[in-house]
């Protein structure tokens, strides 16, 4: 029974551990620098929704906005050809076609 075969597993162990807990150090301080530098920017994409019969729409489109050409008031925002309800209340969706423009009036 030797002193030095006993210390190897604890030098090991204090490497990991060490490593490990630097790894974490800077991946905390780069996480803590992007929010405190992008944390309150908002990302706009173009347009700003309503809500039309228990649906939601496009209320307005920002013109020169990302969805300038591809949105207009009114249409309906759908996911995968359901039209999504404007509250958690509504508990059904309606089916869209995909690719089909869809009108919601009030």
């Amino acid at each position: 029974m030797g002193t030095s075969e006993g210390s190897a597993p604890n030098s090991i162990f204090r490497i990991v551990a060490l490593v490990t807990s630097t790894v974490a150090t800077i991946l905390f301080v780069l996480c803590a620098a992007a929010i405190a530098r992008y944390g309150d920017r908002v990302r706009d994409f173009g347009w700003t929704p309503d809500r039309v019969k228990g649906v939601l729409v496009v209320a307005r489109v920002d013109p020169g906005g990302p969805a300038y050409a591809l949105l207009r008031a009114n249409d309906a925002i759908a996911l995968r050809g359901m039209a999504i309800p404007a509250s958690r209340e509504s508990a059904s969706c309606h089916f869209v076609a995909p690719f089909h423009r869809m009108r919601v009036t009030t």
